[in-house]
């Protein structure tokens, strides 16, 4: 909200001003007219005009009476009304500019004044914030401190510069506000109110409250951690540090805050050689900004050297600026120890570690090899050292988790033994009987031995001669399809389960009978198939395993002479290059052909109804026309003019008679080579005289590149004439109807004709094709019907898309040639 500043008295002034100079212009006027009235009714004569020029002069002087004091009082105006001070309106501006709110509010608390920011904070109207009293934002323990604080400033007139405020927005948000407070004087000097500054400070105590939480927990860290841990800055003072730091350099208290290392010489337990050491290795981390690790001997308090290992960490802030020193100080001594103690064992047992054939590896408790003898080299034909490596560098990677679960209960002084898996370097996939043994010095395990042989081609053998005989058994006997092999005579040599129980048979009842007298009838053409002369060409013609002959629908025999459908493979089986017998694999699908030969016979019987039911309603409405003409006729009512129509009807009956004898019976295709550009033509010539009549234009666009397709012509040219009629009929007012023939692929052409009829609606739509549906008054329903099923029978398809008010698509799909079916074709009847 702008501020503005009004001047009362100069407004109460002006209107004080106003008031009477219109009363003096009133007064002025009744004047004039009185004396003017008066002069011209009572005086006379000379009298009469000395009258009127006293009047004038008087009027005269009155009215320059009134201008003076008109403009006066404009001058006053314009001087009250000066508009601010530029110094005023840049103060409002910088006001309204803050991002801290700025309030104003009378000695009551109404506020008077703000800026936006102070009603974004507040989350408030700002058309209903001016007028408001401030204890209305607030609740009632933070109106009355608020109010007890503005009391102090108002008597003991000091400001107040950041009073604390806890405000609940309407959404819910609790927020940490800081309140300014100072009175306000008029030019008097007198006390008006109090004006002030509102900051959000929500985040800064969220950040502050963060920053302790986060400095607590780090301080209750280094409590816990036994490694002794110190803190330095960028001038490497010590700004926090652990017990164990303190205890390791022998200092108590807090007197070592602010301090260098050097500066601790003075008062620390520990030799200033170390403390030196320490400084310097300070300033090589600061100076280098990486990581230094160092292992340094200190004389503890009672007189015993001790190993510990130093880690310098730089500190870096944002800009990768260092800003100090993290020390961290470890006791290894007695790891140190136990690995001189390790050392000296091995040197008692290497000699005759080194002459073992098998391979021994030592780990430590990390998983690290520490040494391997030369065995362990040569197993797994590694040159290069394997010391520094885990073992997953030789552990083939599907038994690491094994192997490693075994170093662990291992290092836990459990004796493990297994076969795992290893990786050769020149990549041969090794079985190793591996022992892992806890190494113990001074009864704690420091490590462990890993003993190992190779025992790869022992059970590679074994486990084939295991395998042989397993693997074709399991894999047929869970197989759900019947499976059965034949040797090269076709004699049965293995049976599944599954085969079995489809047939009835026990195995001992097919094991080397001929698969033709055990699952064929002797008059069933399938058991030639397995019969040893066609056998012997099926081996010698199929020379490949994946390779195989698929039959459909074939008839096979049960043990009690029952029939069942089933699909079967024959495929070869192949022994080393060599052709050994044969494998079949069946599946019963009895149920599939029930189903399929159900599911024909409904659809027979449901078009049968259909056309017939068709068949009774479009012939009926011509006989109902027949039988009323000789019905009338029997009175003696008999005209000549009744045969033309009779005629018509009987015409029409025929007509649905030759159209419904294509539907239901097989027509002969004597397909021949023709020029589809020519097939098209030819159809248009007889619906000439239609497009005329209906005003329609023909634009033919037919591809110059069209190869001849094969086709039966005049069956296609029918269909074509009935899709074409059908398109100038649905334009009685006349349009454009468009005939495409283009290339649809390597294989195929396509025949589009669209016209600009009424359409058809999408309900209707679904039902085009269908026998004797139409929508016209003198319609059969039977040229879609026709013409879908000459296009099905040369093999393409026929799809027809419309749009009400814009028009019909039909798009006709052909094949070039078909060569798939047995036809005769002659290339005869070429047209250009």
């Amino acid at each position: 909200m702008s501020f503005h500043r009004n001047d009362l008295e100069g407004q109460r002034m002006h209107a004080r001003g106003t008031d009477m100079i219109f009363y003096l212009y009133l007064l002025n006027m009744g004047f004039f007219l009185a004396v003017i009235v008066a002069s011209a009714l009572l005086v006379h004569g000379m009298q009469a005009h000395i009258v009127e020029i006293v009047v004038s002069v008087v009027y005269a002087v009155i009215n320059g009476i009134f201008f003076y004091l008109f403009s006066s009082q404009q001058r006053l105006t314009s001087r009250k009304r000066v508009p601010l001070r530029p110094d005023l309106q840049a103060g409002d501006s910088v006001m309204e500019a803050l991002y801290e709110g700025y309030y104003e509010v009378d000695l009551s608390g109404r506020i008077k004044a703000f800026n936006t920011s102070f009603t974004d904070i507040l989350n408030v109207d700002p058309n209903h914030a001016k007028g408001m009293v401030i204890t209305e934002f607030v609740d009632a323990k933070t109106a009355f401190h608020v109010l007890r604080v503005a009391h102090q400033v108002f008597h003991r007139e000091y400001s107040y510069r950041a009073l604390p405020v806890s405000y609940q927005r309407d959404e819910g948000n609790i927020l940490s506000l800081e309140v300014s407070i100072t009175l306000i004087r008029d030019k008097h000097g007198e006390k008006i109110g109090f004006r002030g500054i509102v900051r959000n400070v929500s985040e800064r105590k969220e950040s502050e409250r963060a920053l302790a939480e986060t400095a607590g927990r780090l301080r209750a860290l280094l409590c816990t951690i036994p490694d002794a841990i110190a803190f330095k800055n960028e001038r490497l003072e010590w700004l926090e540090a652990n017990q164990a730091a303190l205890q390791l350099f022998r200092i108590s208290g807090s007197n070592y805050h602010g301090k260098s290392s050097l500066d601790m010489a003075s008062f620390a337990g520990v030799e200033y050689s170390v403390i030196e050491n320490f400084h310097e290795l300070d300033v090589l981390t600061q100076n280098n900004g990486t990581m230094i690790t160092r292992e340094v001997v200190v004389t503890d308090q009672q007189g015993n050297e001790k190993m510990y290992e130093i880690r310098k960490i730089p500190v870096m802030d944002d800009y990768a600026k260092s800003i100090g020193v993290l020390s961290i100080v470890r006791d290894i001594s007695l790891q140190h120890n136990m690995q001189q103690q390790l050392l000296d064992s091995e040197r008692r047992y290497r000699s005759f570690i080194d002459h073992l054939n098998d391979g021994v590896v030592w780990m430590d408790l990390t998983g690290k090899v520490v040494d391997a003898n030369p065995s362990c080299y040569a197993i797994l034909g590694i040159e290069q050292t394997l010391v520094g490596h885990t073992m997953r560098s030789f552990v083939h990677g599907s038994d690491v988790s094994s192997v490693l679960n075994a170093f662990a209960k291992a290092c836990r002084g459990e004796l493990q033994e297994g076969i795992y898996r290893a990786l050769r370097n020149d990549g041969e996939i090794l079985e190793l009987i591996m022992r892992f043994s806890p190494q113990l010095v001074l009864d704690q395990i420091v490590g462990v031995f890993i003993l190992f042989r190779d025992v790869t081609q022992e059970r590679r053998t074994t486990r084939q001669l295991q395998d042989v005989s397993r693997n074709q058994r399991v894999i047929l006997q869970s197989a759900g399809e019947g499976i059965f092999g034949i040797d090269l005579d076709g004699r049965i040599t293995f049976c599944n389960a599954s085969a079995l129980a489809k047939t009835m048979y026990e195995e001992s009842e097919v094991i080397g009978f001929f698969a033709c007298d055990v699952f064929f009838q002797p008059t069933n053409g399938e058991c030639l198939r397995f019969s040893p002369p066609l056998l012997h060409s099926f081996f010698t013609g199929v020379r490949t395993s994946d390779e195989s002959e698929r039959v459909e629908n074939a008839l096979f025999y049960r043990k009690d002479g029952s029939a069942f459908y089933v699909d079967y493979v024959l495929s070869l089986m192949i022994d080393y290059g060599e052709i050994v017998g044969a494998v079949c694999l069946f599946s019963d699908v009895t149920e599939r052909k029930r189903a399929e030969q159900a599911l024909m016979q409904s659809e027979k019987l449901a078009v049968i109804g259909q056309l017939a039911a068709g068949i009774v309603h479009e012939i009926r409405n011509p006989l109902t026309v027949i039988k009323g003409f000789l019905t009338y006729s029997q009175g003696g009512n008999f005209k000549m003019d009744y045969v033309p129509v009779m005629n018509k009807e009987i015409d029409r009956i025929e007509a649905i008679i030759q159209e419904f004898l294509v539907l239901s019976r097989p027509q002969a295709m004597n397909l021949r080579w023709y020029d589809l550009s020519q097939v098209i033509s030819d159809s248009l010539v007889p619906m000439r005289a239609l497009t005329l009549q209906n005003n329609i234009t023909v634009v033919m666009r037919i591809d110059t590149g069209l190869p001849l397709i094969q086709v039966e012509e005049l069956q296609l040219r029918q269909a074509i004439m009935n899709l074409i009629k059908n398109a100038i009929e649905s334009m009685p007012l006349g349009g454009e109807m468009r005939i495409e023939a283009t290339m649809q692929d390597h294989h195929h052409v396509k025949v589009m004709i669209a016209d600009e009829g009424y359409g058809i609606p999408e309900q209707q739509l679904i039902h085009v094709g269908a026998p004797f549906y139409t929508t016209k008054p003198s319609g059969t329903g039977l040229g879609v019907t026709v013409s879908q099923k000459v296009i099905e029978m040369h093999y393409g398809t026929l799809e027809i898309r419309s749009e009400l008010g814009i028009g019909t698509t039909v798009e006709i799909t052909l094949p070039i040639e078909h060569k798939e079916r047995s036809v005769h074709v002659s290339m005869g009847h070429l047209r250009s």
